[in-house]
């Protein structure tokens, strides 16, 4: 199976007239579609909106007005019963990562520093809506060309694939493998 990105992550907020203030005109990222709320072609009592944020790959919003989103959780620190830590949307220079952290600091938002993480350039910030941890990120390591294996005691089956990757031999189920 070969996969060509995100179509979208759903995610929920209280108040989308906000989400679409903070999305589309602080972030950038163009609305792209408005489904539910008593449209004839997708008859949900809610609003489902979509953004997007690269070719065929958006982020979507389910509004539940007065929905609880629960308590902000920071962004790579663990906190019990979560299944979801941060979404990472990539930006495509550095330039474009420190021109996007201007841009939340002049609307007032928090923001992290740029983080180096060694393969990519991050940065953090919080949904303002509804306390979801973000990150927007720039790759600085092309892990086709160079993998990067920082882990010094990788979980077994990390270390077949990575010595299947170096070997040069195809990961389980490529396409271009034949499998």
């Amino acid at each position: 199976m070969r996969w060509s990105g995100i179509n979208h992550l759903a995610m929920v907020t209280p108040d989308m007239d906000a989400t679409v203030r903070f999305y589309n005109d602080v972030l950038g990222m163009e609305l792209v579609a408005t489904l539910g709320n008593g449209d004839p072609n997708e008859p949900y009592p809610y609003r489902h909106y979509f953004f997007r944020i690269g070719d065929a790959n958006t982020l979507a919003f389910f509004e539940w007005p007065g929905i609880d989103t629960g308590e902000k959780k920071p962004a790579g620190v663990p906190a019990p019963g979560r299944e979801f830590d941060h979404v990472s949307f990539n930006v495509p220079t550095v330039e474009d990562l420190l021109a996007l952290r201007a841009r939340l600091v002049e609307h007032g938002y928090d923001v992290t520093p740029v983080i180096d993480h060694t393969i990519i350039y991050s940065i953090y910030f919080d949904d303002p809506v509804n306390g979801a941890a973000l990150e927007a990120s720039v790759w600085v390591r092309d892990l086709e060309r160079v993998p990067y294996w920082g882990d010094p005691e990788p979980v077994e089956s990390a270390v077949t694939r990575i010595k299947e990757r170096d070997a040069g031999a195809q990961p389980p189920g490529n396409p271009q493998a034949g499998i």
